[in-house]
């Protein structure tokens, strides 16, 4: 026979998850990372800057990459002109994210403002395209930034 007395300990304990859970509009992200790129010297050109947004999150953004210089002065700003698709939900959460990618063009005086550059900005605007549907953020939700570039020398 068990009995409890008020001299004898109770311990418990519980794991949840709790998503934090929002409407969006104008939530904004921000973060900050080094950045090079190699000059290409007395040589004109053309080109194309891809940016391959993987967007894990349930949420539409638009993106905008500030570029400075090692003095922290801008050199160049691009803003997205597709708009990040957000991330696959299912059954309430994420499973897939989803691939948007952005094409902007490149001469060679935006290459060299970009060649100038030490640091890129990264502003990431989202939008939950609902005023009255809730959207469940958890804290493995990611956004992937890769940049890759076309150079065609003339």
């Amino acid at each position: 026979m068990d009995f409890a007395y008020d001299t004898t300990g109770l311990g418990a304990s519980i794991d949840i998850s709790v998503p934090l859970s929002l409407i969006a509009s104008n939530l904004t992200l921000v973060d900050t990372v080094d950045f090079s790129l190699d000059p290409i010297n007395d040589q004109e050109f053309s080109g194309l800057l891809h940016l391959l947004v993987d967007n894990g999150f349930p949420l539409s953004s638009d993106i905008r990459m500030t570029f400075l210089d090692g003095n922290g002065v801008v050199v160049d700003s691009i803003v997205t002109t597709n708009v990040i698709q957000p991330g696959e939900v299912i059954g309430g959460r994420v499973e897939n994210e989803v691939r948007t990618i952005n094409t902007i063009p490149l001469d060679d005086v935006r290459f060299n403002n970009l060649a100038a550059a030490r640091k890129l900005i990264f502003t990431v605007i989202f939008d939950s395209g609902s005023s009255t549907e809730y959207r469940q953020i958890y804290n493995d939700y990611t956004i992937d930034f890769t940049i890759t570039s076309e150079i065609l020398l003339k």
